[in-house]
């Protein structure tokens, strides 16, 4: 009997010791107040889950002194968003023993919910205390908080602290500074043309006249070895007579020489070896010579007419190879610096979207056009099925990799006249203005120059309401009186280019 005794008040002791060691401890309490009372109040779960959560409460009254025999009502309510009705959850609960209130309710969804906790006794309110819960997000955050500590500086005057919970309701957000390999897009606009490396010229160094044309229309496509025209030509006579004279003299112990002379002429005056000896073997001279085509492409050019004297050097006909062409795109100046033969290059034609075609940069111009006031540039690429004809426009994107750099986010980026700023984020609800040098952008991010260090921590999202609500003029002298302006947003003194060019 004694045993059992003394078992069963150990045991009640133990409980008793339990319940109270966790209803004091305050570690996981939050607490919150209004109209002169403290709510003290434990989510569980902590974090919240969408579903049923449950709230641990206790109502402290103006003295500190726990109200016990109180009705606690709670209501989480999400207001309407587009097209999605709003959304209510309610419990409720008396007391259940020493001032303890234990209501659930079910939240149906994450996010943002507005959570009101109504404390009535002896059916009057005393106290009502606006929340918000957003599930998954930890714990609970007063509604109210944040207007009236919202942006002071502490002792140093470097840093502004902001409440954790302000934070949380103006949608702050942080990413770490990291170094990165970055690559920048250039697109801009080009225009396909020949490629001159493939041009080729049709000339005569005698004179004569034009007797036939084979191809006798400009555009026309004629391949390497047909026949353009054919030519008579007294100086051309008198020279294959020359040559068959002295290789007759040489038959009858006739000097060599002289044949390789005469060889040699025909060759300067551009006949084929082909056609020296078919003169050999015929034995008497040509009357009419046939001009062949030096290359397979398109006539884009012809001069020569069918019964007209030509004269030396005079262009009768120029064809272009097109399986390769040009395409000079136009850049601004500053992003001269950035071009280099090699570089990687797209086009696009506009009316043919998906047809993409990958070339390189090929030279980059040594001067600026002075009346666009944009650097040339020369890109090659092969031309499959003659897709690029010249004289077309197309959609031009170069890659240039910047390599591996300290990159901030451009969302970070706060601009304020000719100096750039960002948050960072030292923890505890402690944030640094600070000022920054960046470089190149690259997509969504910006080199930077100096100013911050790879493992910090900025600001990316709610930036701009932090310093225009803090009323950081007081805390960034070197801005002057001109506001911030967001990164998404252009500086008064950001420089714009024209149009059709992405910066």
């Amino acid at each position: 009997m004694n045993t059992l005794r003394h078992a069963t008040i150990f045991l009640t002791l133990t409980a008793l010791l339990l319940g109270t060691g966790g209803c004091e401890d305050k570690s996981d309490w939050q607490e919150f107040e209004a109209g002169g009372y403290t709510l003290q109040a434990h989510l569980d779960p902590d974090p919240p889950i969408v579903g049923e959560n449950a709230l641990r409460l206790r109502v402290l009254d103006p003295a500190g002194k726990r109200v016990e025999g109180a009705h606690v009502g709670a209501r989480a309510y999400m207001p309407a968003m587009g097209a999605m009705p709003a959304m209510e959850a309610r419990g409720a609960a008396d007391d259940s023993g020493g001032g303890n209130y234990h209501p659930s309710f079910n939240l149906s969804m994450s996010g943002n919910w507005d959570l009101t906790v109504r404390v009535e006794k002896d059916g009057a309110e005393l106290a009502r205390f606006s929340l918000l819960v957003a599930p998954p997000r930890p714990g609970l955050v007063d509604a109210n908080a944040g207007s009236d500590d919202m942006g002071t500086m502490d002792g140093s005057g470097e840093h502004l602290r902001v409440p954790m919970a302000r934070q949380q309701l103006i949608g702050v957000k942080t990413t770490l500074v990291e170094r990165r390999a970055l690559s920048r897009s250039i697109r801009t606009v080009g225009r396909v043309e020949v490629d001159e490396s493939r041009l080729w010229h049709v000339s005569l160094k005698f004179s004569g006249w034009i007797e036939k044309l084979f191809v006798s229309f400009t555009n026309a496509f004629v391949k390497k070895g047909d026949p353009l025209f054919t030519l008579y030509s007294q100086e051309l006579l008198v020279t294959q007579q020359e040559y068959l004279d002295a290789l007759a003299a040489q038959k009858s112990g006739g000097s060599e020489s002289l044949v390789r002379a005469a060889r040699d002429r025909l060759r300067l005056w551009d006949l084929t070896d082909n056609q020296i000896r078919e003169l050999a073997r015929r034995g008497t001279a040509n009357k009419d010579l046939t001009v062949y085509s030096p290359a397979t492409g398109y006539v884009v050019e012809k001069q020569a007419v069918e019964g007209h004297r030509v004269e030396p050097g005079k262009r009768l006909y120029e064809i272009a190879d097109l399986s390769s062409v040009w395409v000079i795109a136009d850049l601004y100046e500053y992003e001269a610096s950035l071009m280099q033969p090699g570089l990687a290059a797209f086009v696009e034609n506009p009316y043919q979207r998906g047809a993409i075609r990958e070339g390189k940069v090929d030279y980059v111009y040594p001067q600026i056009d002075m009346h666009t006031r944009t650097l040339p540039v020369r890109l090659v690429f092969e031309n499959e099925n003659l897709a690029l004809k010249p004289g077309m426009f197309v959609d031009v994107t170069i890659d240039v990799p910047l390599g591996e750099q300290v990159a901030v986010p451009f969302a970070a980026i706060l601009y304020s006249g000719e100096h750039r700023y960002v948050f960072v984020d030292h923890g505890g609800g402690n944030l640094e203005p600070r000022e920054v040098h960046v470089g190149q952008r690259a997509d969504d991010y910006y080199v930077v120059l100096s100013g911050l260090e790879a493992g910090e921590r900025v600001v990316t999202s709610g930036n701009f309401l932090i310093s225009s609500e803090a009323q950081l003029k007081s805390a960034l002298p070197k801005w002057e009186g001109e506001a911030p302006v967001p990164a998404g947003a252009p500086s008064p003194h950001q420089h714009h280019g024209h149009g059709g060019h992405e910066q």
